[in-house]
């Protein structure tokens, strides 16, 4: 559907590894999460690991840094980490990861849940920083599914959650009395953290409880001090909330950014609430997002929706330009003077693809969105990492209308070393030691199209055919693997 389903395979260079342990088993995983060491690797094998206990990173007064753990295969749905159960209250298993004192460490690749509480636990307070969260997909949590727990000092900076699918599979967990939820969540201090190119869906009360659903809480929160956070590229569907910066008076973020994300409700949500909130957060950004919330929230019941809102008066110096939204922007606190430029509010679902199913691209029947919005120097690119403009100008919203098909990629690409070479319907690419390889193709709802093992290869140039797998025009992701090491992505564009 939109790129970000499949930049969740987008993987970050990692440093050498002194040590790797390959695990196959639950016994085997919690032996080796126990006894991490700096630099150290774990490779989880592909299968099902029923947790009894939470593999807890470092609970130990020295610290540790430079950790990857990863699904062996790069799948993230062959590698599966589950607690007892969503909401099964439980001592020993209440998250799957919990990370202590630790720096620099990356989870990626494999599906985490069930929990009582948390797939993934960070304790800033205890010294966790620099955390990596990659390719993800995390399922049915009890509590918020990324919970960060930060502290003036030490603080949890510069933490990174990029190509996940964060979701209910059906609603948020009840408890019998309350809801306590969100996507992402973070609390306190620690500064420049991202959340980029990730799906979120169904982080929502259930249609019996919505007198109660306030707890059921925001896709992506980050609810009390930290400053320069980024929200960029995400799209949050059918979720109570969308993203919020601060959530009440006195607990605001500060210089933040939130750009380029769709945020879509289907009009039979109900207990909605607003799409982008900014509490009490001085200098934020709101650019070149979409937010279709199908009258949703309608807090009156003027039949006027609110799409976008911000209030306390913290929130001073705010910049909100280039959204595009079917609801009004809400002044919850006047005398703030915020700058409120090139925005529409009248969005017409015509104007987007197949709406139906979160599609938002542009139809070319948007033209009061096409060309009408101001450059910014903080938004370069759309959603799908197009550039911008497309056109003459740049355009409203998250997606930037091209009037014709890009041009495929023809020439040679290189990515620490690696070499790849698109042409004639080929996949040209080099290797330059002996190495086992394995190449994916999936389309952009992120289905895999084909995939491609030509096992250990020698070092030089070695090609593959794309010409006898169904591929029509339409926008395809690459992914590349060495060693089961995934050391190249590459977006491909087929024209007819």
């Amino acid at each position: 559907m939109y790129s970000i389903l499949l930049l969740a395979a987008i993987i970050l260079s990692f440093p050498l590894h002194a040590r790797e342990t390959v695990v196959s088993n639950t016994g085997e995983l919690n032996d080796a999460i126990a006894s991490l060491s700096s630099n150290d690797t774990v490779s989880i094998k592909d299968g099902t690991y029923h947790l009894s206990s939470t593999l807890i990173i470092n609970n130990k007064t020295a610290k540790i840094s430079r950790i990857l753990i990863r699904g062996l295969s790069g799948d993230r749905e062959k590698v599966k980490l589950f607690c007892p159960g969503m909401g099964v209250q439980s001592s020993a298993a209440p998250h799957v990861f919990n990370i202590f004192n630790a720096g620099n460490v990356t989870i990626r690749d494999l599906t985490a849940g069930k929990t009582c509480w948390h797939p993934v636990s960070i304790s800033g307070q205890a010294g966790a920083e620099a955390i990596k969260l990659i390719n993800l997909h995390l399922i049915d949590a009890g509590e918020q599914f990324i919970k960060v727990n930060n502290a003036e000092t030490p603080k949890c900076d510069s933490g990174l959650v990029q190509g996940c699918l964060i979701e209910y599979t059906d609603y948020a967990f009840w408890w019998t009395d309350h809801y306590y939820t969100q996507g992402f969540d973070k609390i306190g201090g620690g500064d420049a953290w991202t959340v980029r190119n990730s799906v979120f869906k169904n982080i929502r009360p259930h249609p019996d409880h919505v007198a109660d659903a306030d707890g059921c809480g925001a896709a992506i929160t980050f609810w009390q001090g930290g400053a320069q956070n980024l929200v960029e590229k995400n799209l949050i569907i059918n979720c109570r909330k969308g993203i919020e910066f601060g959530i009440s008076d006195n607990t605001g973020v500060s210089g933040g950014i939130i750009k380029n994300n769709i945020i879509y409700r289907d009009a039979a949500e109900v207990g909605g609430d607003n799409g982008i909130m900014i509490n009490d957060s001085p200098d934020s950004k709101v650019f070149n997002n979409t937010v279709i919330l199908n009258a949703t929230f309608d807090p009156w019941s003027n039949g006027i929706g609110k799409t976008i809102e911000y209030r306390f008066d913290g929130s001073t110096n705010l910049q909100i330009r280039n959204n595009l939204s079917d609801g009004q922007i809400w002044e919850r606190t006047a005398g703030l003077n915020p700058s409120i430029t090139q925005n529409i509010s009248n969005a017409k679902l015509s104007w987007f693809k197949d709406p139906a199913n979160s599609d938002l691209h542009l139809k070319a029947t948007a033209a009061d969105v096409i060309d009408h919005g101001s450059a910014l120097s903080d938004v370069a690119d759309d959603i799908d990492g197009e550039p911008r403009p497309g056109g003459t100008g740049y355009d409203i919203g998250a997606d930037e209308y091209y009037q014709t098909a890009v041009k495929p990629f023809t020439g040679k690409k290189s990515n620490s070393g690696y070499h790849i070479l698109f042409k004639a319907g080929s996949l040209h690419y080099y290797i330059q030691q002996i190495t086992t390889v394995n190449i994916r193709l999936f389309n952009a709802a992120g289905k895999k199209i084909c995939a491609f093992e030509p096992g250990r290869q020698q070092k030089g140039w070695h090609s593959v055919s794309l010409s006898e797998n169904n591929i029509t025009y339409g926008v395809y992701y690459l992914i590349l693997i060495y060693d089961h090491e995934i050391v190249l992505t590459d977006r491909i564009i087929f024209v007819g």
